[in-house]
C-alpha cells in the first residue's frame, strides 16, 4: 500500500535535492489553500539562497526535471512553488483497505509512531452571565469533534468545560443589580434576567465610565 503523505513527497524529492535531508524538506512542504487544488506544494525559497537563483526559476527547473512517480496526478510549478496533486486512487485504495481504521494509518502499519499525548481541551466555557447563543453550539460540536478526532488517535483527552461564574462580566451584572436592580425578583429565565443587568451596566457605564473602579473593587471583595 503507497501511503502519500509529506513523507512520501519529501522522499521523492530528496533524490533531486542532495543538499538538503529528508526531513529538512518534509519540514518546507506545505498545504496549499483549497481553491489552488493541489494536494501539497513545496516553496523553493530555501533552495534559492544555496543555488542562488530564483526561487520561480528553481521551481521552473525543478518542474522539468521530475519524472511523475506513479502515485501523482501532476507537478506543477507556479511562482516560487512546487505543487503536487496527488491521484485519487491511492488514497481510495487506503480508506478501502484500512475501513474504520482509516486515520490512524500509522499505528496500523507501524510507521513514525507517534506515543499517545495528554491533552485538554476546554469547551465550551460559556459565560454564566447572558444566554447562550449559535457560537456556544458552534464552539461545543467543534470541542467534541477535536476530542474525538484525539482520542480516536490514540491521545489521552481530557474535556473540562470552565463554568465562568467568576470575574469581572459577573460584578458588572452584579453592580447593575445593586445600584437598579430595585429588589427586583427574576420573573424570566435566570440567564436572561443577569444578562439583563450586564447589559444595563454597559448603558450606564457609556454614561459614566468612573463606575467600572467600583466595580472593580466589587471584584477584590469578592476575591
Amino acid at each position: 500500500m503507497i501511503i502519500v503523505d509529506k513523507n512520501t513527497i519529501a522522499e521523492y524529492l530528496s533524490d533531486y535535492l542532495p543538499k538538503f535531508s529528508q526531513q529538512e524538506i518534509k519540514d518546507l512542504i506545505e498545504i496549499p489553500p483549497q481553491d489552488l487544488n493541489f494536494s501539497y506544494a513545496f516553496p523553493c525559497f530555501q533552495l534559492a539562497k544555496v543555488k542562488k537563483k530564483s526561487p520561480h526559476l528553481i521551481a521552473k527547473e525543478l518542474e522539468e526535471q521530475l519524472e511523475l512517480p506513479e502515485y501523482l496526478e501532476v507537478i506543477e510549478a507556479n511562482g516560487p512553488y512546487l505543487n503536487f496533486k496527488i491521484k485519487p486512487q491511492p488514497l481510495l485504495e487506503q480508506i478501502f483497505a484500512l475501513k474504520e481504521k482509516y486515520g490512524r494509518i500509522y499505528e496500523e502499519i507501524g510507521i513514525n509512531q507517534i506515543k499517545s499525548s495528554k491533552i485538554v481541551i476546554e469547551y465550551p466555557a460559556p459565560n454564566t452571565n447572558k444566554p447562550l447563543h449559535l457560537g456556544h453550539v458552534r464552539n461545543m460540536l467543534l470541542g467534541r469533534t477535536l476530542s474525538k478526532c484525539l482520542k480516536y488517535k490514540g491521545d489521552i483527552v481530557f474535556d473540562v468545560n470552565l463554568n465562568n461564574d467568576r470575574g469581572i462580566h459577573i460584578c458588572k451584572s452584579m453592580y447593575a443589580y445593586k445600584n437598579w436592580g430595585n429588589n427586583k425578583e427574576p420573573d424570566i429565565k435566570s440567564d436572561h434576567f443577569v444578562g439583563e443587568f450586564y447589559v444595563k451596566y454597559n448603558e450606564m457605564e457609556k454614561k459614566n465610565s468612573k463606575i467600572i473602579e467600583e466595580v472593580y473593587d466589587l471584584l477584590r471583595l469578592w476575591e
